[in-house]
C-alpha cells in the first residue's frame, strides 16, 4: 500500500512500518556514516536512466532524523540517481530509530556490498570501522558480511595509502593491484613514488604488480636515507652512489645489496632485543603477510632462542610514540620555537601517561605486548586478550622450564639430521671394518627381520624387537653371518628413514664420529651452540621473572611491616 507523505502521521518515525510513504527529497538528506565514500557518475546516470524507464523499483529505506526530516539507511544511489531526473519525490519505507547506529551501519554497508560492488577504498574504511564496532573480532566481520578474514585483512591494507595514492586508486589511474602493492611501503616512499612515478600516464601507472615491485626495489629500497643503523661507514663506502655522482643529494644508494641487508638485519635484531630485555612477557611478533624484507632477521632471532607470532593484519595495535623533540636551528624566532617546545611536552606527557597505563592493563593481562618487526626497525604493539586468568610467575618459569628441555631436543635432532646429510654424502676411506660397523649393520638388519624368524634369534614369543633385545641379539652373532653383509648395504641403511629410533640415532652419531670426525664435531658444536644460546635466553627471563618476584615480595612484606610501625607508634601516642 501507498500513502501521501501528508497523510503519514508522526507514528512513522517512532515505529518500523513496510508500508511506501512519498517524502520530498528536500526533507531528505544522506547518512554521514554511509560506508560508501565515492559514486560513479556514468552508473549513476545509467541507473537514473532505468528509473526513468520502469520507475523505482525498490523504495529507498530511511529514519526520522532528531532536527526533523527523515536520513537514509539504505539507497543513497536511488536517492542521487531520482535527484539527477528532477523529482521532487521518492518513494521510501521510514523506519523507526534503532536501539543503536551499529545497526544502521551495518545494514548500510550489506546493501552497499551485495547491490554493486563497492570502490575498494569504501570497503576499506567500512571495514575498518566494522571492526572497530565489532571489538578487533575479524571472524565476525567476515561472517557478518559474507567474505573471508583473509580478504577483510586484504582491503583494509588500503588504509594506509597516502591521500595523493587513494586518490589516483578512485579515479582508477592506477589499477587495484598495483595500490595493494604501494600500500605496502612506508607513507614517505609512496609520496616520493607518487610525485616521481605516477605522477602521468608516461610513469608507472600502467605497470603489472610485477613489474612495478621490481621497479620499486631496484629505484628505491637501496636509498641509505630509507634504513634507520648507524650509516657513518657508508660515507666514505666504496659502495655508496655519493662517492662518484657529483650531483649526488642525501645519504646515497648502496649498491652492495648483502651488506645493506646485513647491516639492516642487525640493527633489526638490536632493536628487538633492546625491547625483549624490558620485559621477560614480551615476545616477538611480525605481519603474516607483510613485507619480506625483515623475514630474515626474524628467522635469525628464532633460529637463537627468540619466540615469534605471526599476527594477520590489522590484528595489532601501536603503543604510543613519544614524539620527536624540536631543534631550535629549524625555527626562525624564539617564539615560535619555545611555542613548538610547549606542544612537544604536551605530546609528550600524554604519551608516557598512555604507556604507563597500557603497562599497567599489560600487567593485570588484559592486553599482551609485543615488539613487532618492519623492513627497518621493531617498536612495541598490543592487542587485547580474551578474559582469561592470568599467568603466575610460577606458571611463566614452568613454562619456559619446559622450553628449555625441547630446545636440549631439538639440537639434537638437528644434529642427528646434518650427520645424516654427511654419512650419505662423504667418501669412506677404505679403512678395516671395525666392530662398531659390525653391531650397527645387525643392529639394522634386525629392524626387518620377519616375525616367524624371531625365535631363531631368541625371541619366540616376541611380536617385534625392542631396542635393548636387538642389541642382545647383535652381541651374540656368530662369524658366518657376518659374511653375509656388505658395506655398501651398511650405509644405504644408515641413511634411510627406516627403523630409526633413539638408539639407532645414536649408533649412526658414532658411526659419523669415526669416518667423519671433524666434519661431525663442527656440526655438533654448532647446534649445540645454537640451541645453548636459545636456553641462555630463557635462562635470562626466568632470571628477571625471579627477581621481579622477590622485588615484589620484599616490598609487600616491607609495607606491612611499615603498616605495624605505624600502628604501635600511634597507640603510644594515644592519651
Amino acid at each position: 500500500m501507498k500513502t501521501n507523505e501528508t497523510d503519514t502521521t508522526t507514528a512513522t518515525a517512532t515505529q518500523s512500518t513496510k508500508s511506501t510513504v512519498l517524502l520530498s527529497i528536500d526533507k531528505i538528506r544522506p547518512n554521514p556514516n554511509n560506508p560508501r565514500r565515492s559514486y560513479d557518475e556514468n552508473a549513476l546516470a545509467e541507473l537514473a536512466a532505468s528509473i526513468a524507464t520502469h520507475g523505482l523499483i525498490q523504495p529507498i529505506r530511511v529514519r526520522a532524523a532528531e532536527q526533523g526530516g527523515y536520513i537514509i539507511v539504505c539507497g543513497e544511489r536511488r536517492y542521487r540517481a531520482v535527484q539527477l531526473l528532477g523529482q521532487t519525490e521518492i518513494e521510501a519505507i521510514v523506519d523507526a530509530v534503532p536501539a543503536d547506529e551499529r545497526a544502521i551501519f551495518d545494514l548500510a554497508l550489506s546493501e552497499n556490498i551485495q547491490r554493486e560492488e563497492m570502490p575498494p577504498l569504501d570497503e576499506a574504511e567500512a571495514y575498518k570501522a566494522a571492526m572497530q564496532t565489532l571489538g578487533g573480532d575479524a571472524a565476525a566481520v567476515a561472517a557478518r558480511f559474507g567474505k573471508s578474514e583473509q580478504y577483510i585483512y586484504y582491503r583494509m591494507k588500503l588504509n594506509e595509502l597516502i591521500p595523493d595514492a587513494k586518490k589516483l586508486l578512485r579515479e582508477n589511474s592506477i589499477t587495484l593491484g598495483l595500490a595493494m602493492e604501494l600500500a605496502r611501503y612506508g607513507k614517505d616512499l609512496q609520496k616520493t613514488i607518487c610525485k616521481d612515478r605516477l605522477k602521468d600516464e608516461e610513469g608507472w601507472r600502467k605497470y603489472s604488480v610485477k613489474e612495478f615491485k621490481r621497479m620499486v626495489d631496484a629505484h628505491y629500497t637501496n636509498d641509505l636515507a630509507r634504513y634507520r643503523f648507524d650509516q657513518t661507514a657508508c660515507a666514505k663506502c666504496k659502495h655508496n652512489t655519493n662517492l662518484y655522482d657529483m650531483f649526488a643529494t642525501g645519504s646515497g644508494r648502496c649498491t652492495n645489496r648483502e651488506c645493506l641487508e646485513a647491516k639492516n638485519r642487525e640493527f633489526i635484531e638490536r632493536k628487538s632485543g633492546e625491547l625483549l630485555a624490558q620485559n621477560p612477557k614480551f615476545i616477538l611478533c611480525k605481519d603474516r603477510y607483510g613485507c619480506d624484507d625483515h623475514d630474515k632477521a626474524v628467522e635469525h632471532m628464532t633460529e637463537n632462542g627468540i619466540e615469534c607470532k605471526a599476527f594477520e593484519y590489522g590484528q595489532v595495535q601501536e603503543m604510543p610514540a613519544i614524539p620527536a623533540e624540536p631543534c631550535p636551528a629549524d625555527y626562525a624566532t624564539d617564539a615560535d620555537y619555545t611555542a613548538a617546545m610547549q606542544i612537544y611536552e604536551q605530546q609528550k606527557k600524554a604519551a608516557e601517561e598512555k604507556t604507563a597505563d597500557l603497562l599497567a592493563k599489560h600487567d593485570a593481562g588484559a592486553i599482551r605486548i609485543f615488539v613487532k618487526t618492519s623492513r627497518d626497525d621493531a617498536r612495541l604493539v598490543y592487542v587485547n586478550q580474551a578474559a582469561k586468568g592470568r599467568e603466575s610467575t610460577g606458571e611463566l618459569i614452568a613454562r619456559l622450564e619446559e622450553k628449555k628441555i625441547r630446545n636440549t631436543e631439538l639440537a639434537h635432532e638437528k644434529t642427528v639430521e646434518a650427520v645424516r646429510q654427511i654419512v650419505r654424502d662423504e667418501e669412506i676411506a677404505p679403512t678395516p671394518f671395525t666392530q662398531l660397523e659390525d653391531n650397527i649393520l645387525y643392529y639394522i638388519m634386525l629392524g626387518s627381520l620377519r616375525r616367524e624368524h624371531l625365535a631363531a634369534v631368541g625371541f619366540p614369543k616376541a611380536y617385534y624387537l625392542t631396542s635393548e633385545q636387538k642389541i642382545a641379539v647383535v652381541n651374540a652373532l656368530t662369524d658366518e653371518q657376518r659374511d653375509l653383509i656388505t658395506r655398501d648395504f651398511l650405509v644405504k641403511s644408515l641413511t634411510s628413514d627406516i627403523g630409526f629410533d633413539k638408539t639407532g640415532k645414536q649408533l649412526l652419531m658414532e658411526f659419523a664420529a669415526l669416518h667423519h670426525k671433524e666434519k661431525y664435531e663442527v656440526v655438533k658444536a654448532q647446534f649445540d651452540e645454537e640451541y645453548t644460546k636459545r636456553n641462555d635466553r630463557l635462562d635470562e627471563r626466568i632470571a628477571v621473572a625471579e627477581a621481579q618476584e622477590k622485588a615484589k615480595t620484599k616490598a609487600a612484606k616491607k609495607e606491612g611491616k611499615t603498616g605495624k610501625s605505624t600502628k604501635k607508634t600511634t597507640k603510644k601516642a594515644a592519651p
